[in-house]
């Protein structure tokens, strides 16, 4: 016989034994859902031994397979199904799974996770959807898993971390990406041996003290960050990273910037005179920007605005006249309820400020500088003119001595 012939019979022998319990579990889907497609049913694999070890699935209930048809079970994707505490407790039977991936799920309120605790072997968890029943906090059986590796939870309406991670001593990546956090980074993953990679980004506002973890050789902070600060350069940093302000410097609260009043809050620039702002009078380095204290970027500007003549200020009836400020409610005054909180500051069409809110201190709206100008060339024409005078009555003293010469 044929050599070929009889290895091509011995592989295809082989591929059906091993396959004998993935064809079953077909068949007796068919069976109880005519009216799917084995579409439905994305991939089944089996071991050595021919029993079923990958399942991926979606659109369909397999509850009771989980239970009764599957016992050697180790990598598991459930996509589009309807989660319900039945389908918990019977993954909690799966005890030799090492993957567990749930993407786009409806869940049941108020699902009691705890019986996924005995997922002892558990490695890998994945959970991530864009289903309005998004879960609101991590599921506690998570950190009694001390064998997981990679957690990877997106997509939820999760807003904070607790500290309980430091109990997943084997972790090596710890992916949160476009949830909703609005925390502190919790300082126990810095106690974690094996962690490699972290990625907060997309979510809502990520606070408090980076990570100093030297394991860590990717870390990604996003660039909601205005409330976080690093303890230290890491090598870990992407560029956003590196944007992130020390925790050393002090971040200005009342408008001021510099040496002693610390920088500028994210997104402002430091004027020469050092005032927090984002127009270019604050922003362009030829005008004095601080790039020590703040950003020095160029906003987009506002249309310039004529003078107000009726007392109220704002994009219809203008700018205040020289001296006073405009209200929150767009009325000019000079008086604290006009210049302080609320205060509109207004510019020209390069940016450049046109109104401001200190009359007596900061700021000088156009008027004034015009009206500077006009005095300074007034001034320096009336030393020119006495400087002419001066010299005048010198000629005439010259002339003065000569003529007393000559008599002489």
């Amino acid at each position: 016989m044929n050599l070929k012939i009889i290895f091509n019979f011995i592989c295809l022998s082989v591929f059906v034994l091993a396959d004998t319990e993935c064809n079953k579990f077909y068949d007796k889907y068919r069976e109880e859902y005519p009216d799917k497609t084995d579409n439905d049913i994305r991939g089944c694999y089996t071991n050595d031994e021919g029993r079923i070890n990958y399942l991926f699935m979606r659109l369909n209930d397999y509850t009771n397979e989980l239970s009764s048809t599957i016992e050697t079970l180790e990598y598991l994707s459930i996509i589009e199904q309807h989660f319900t505490q039945e389908l918990i407790n019977n993954i909690a039977k799966q005890t030799n799974l090492k993957e567990l991936e749930i993407q786009d799920c409806h869940f049941d309120e108020n699902l009691n996770f705890d019986p996924l605790k005995s997922l002892t072997k558990l490695e890998e968890f994945q959970l991530w959807d864009y289903d309005e029943s998004s879960i609101t906090e991590f599921p506690e059986f998570l950190f009694s898993l001390t064998s997981l590796k990679i957690l990877m939870i997106n997509q939820q309406d999760i807003t904070t971390i607790p500290d309980s991670f430091e109990n997943l001593i084997n972790l090596e990546k710890l992916d949160l990406r476009g949830n909703k956090l609005d925390c502190n980074v919790p300082q126990s993953l810095n106690y974690l041996p094996k962690l490699k990679k972290v990625n907060f980004r997309d979510n809502i506002n990520i606070k408090g003290n980076t990570l100093i973890n030297e394991h860590i050789k990717d870390c990604e902070y996003g660039t909601e960050v205005n409330e976080l600060c690093k303890v230290k350069d890491m090598k870990c940093f992407d560029d956003n990273g590196k944007l992130i302000i020390s925790c050393d410097e002090k971040i200005s609260t009342d408008g001021t910037c510099g040496k002693k009043k610390g920088k500028c809050p994210s997104g402002q620039c430091c004027s020469k005179y050092g005032w927090c702002g984002t127009s270019e009078m604050y922003c362009l380095i030829s005008n004095g920007c601080q790039s020590e204290f703040g950003n020095c970027t160029t906003p987009s500007p506002i249309p310039q605005l004529p003078v107000s003549t009726n007392g109220r200020c704002g994009e219809k009836d203008g700018r205040c006249p020289s001296g006073q400020c405009c209200s929150k409610y767009g009325w000019c005054g000079k008086s604290n309820n006009y210049c302080e909180k609320g205060c509109q500051i207004m510019y020209d069409e390069k940016g450049f400020e046109l109104q401001g809110c200190d009359v007596n201190e900061y700021s000088f709206t156009i008027d004034s500088l015009e009206y500077i100008n006009n005095n300074n060339n007034n001034n320096n024409n009336n030393n020119n003119n006495n400087n002419n005078n001066n010299n005048n009555n010198n000629n005439n003293n010259n002339n003065n001595n000569n003529n007393n010469n000559n008599n002489n």
